[in-house]
């Protein structure tokens, strides 16, 4: 897959052909016409190049294969076939946090278009993913089990503050906050 090809420069890009080329299903229903969601995309750019970067030589480490990402979790049953093509298939993102090479770290909690549930995490150093850097890609079926196995404490507890904010911003305070808070069907 040529990534620049799929992903051209937000500049370039319209709300059309914005969402990465994976199949005619995903297209129809990954709503890759909102403007987060290109937000979104537009913060990963880094990080996803480097997957299964078919531009790059064979022994070149700046390549992140799915199968060296991909992280089982125990107990689980997921395998690097439910990755599917991801980054391809993404379907929602339900919570991101933007990268900063040498900083902080990409955080990427996502649906993808099998239904399963991602989680994936990147770091690198100042100097990008090409020289030393880091990737782990989890699926599960369900998001419960991502961030009680995937999140660090520290991953786990922004996202509980990002649920908490969810919440107060709730129109009244018996809303009960449910998945399709953060994605529309």
């Amino acid at each position: 897959m040529d990534y620049d090809k799929n992903f051209p420069p937000l500049s370039t890009q319209t709300t059309a052909d914005a969402m990465p080329v994976a199949t005619a299903d995903a297209m129809s229903c990954a709503k890759p016409k909102s403007r987060i969601f290109l937000m979104f995309l537009s913060w990963f750019f880094q990080p996803f190049k480097y997957i299964n970067a078919s531009t790059r030589g064979k022994n070149d480490y700046s390549v992140y294969k799915l199968s060296s990402i991909f992280r089982p979790l125990f107990g689980q049953t997921a395998s690097l076939k439910d990755a599917g093509t991801f980054p391809n298939n993404i379907k929602y993102f339900i919570w991101c946090q933007k990268g900063i090479n040498d900083e902080k770290p990409w955080l990427l909690l996502c649906r993808l278009t099998n239904g399963k549930y991602a989680y994936f995490s990147a770091s690198c150093d100042y100097t990008g993913f090409s020289c030393q850097g880091g990737m782990s890609l989890y699926i599960s079926d369900t998001i419960e089990v991502l961030v009680d196995m995937a999140m660090s404490t520290r991953e786990r507890e922004k996202y509980y503050s990002f649920l908490e904010k969810k919440r107060r911003r709730s129109t009244d305070g018996r809303h009960k906050l449910t998945l399709s808070d953060f994605w529309k069907k």
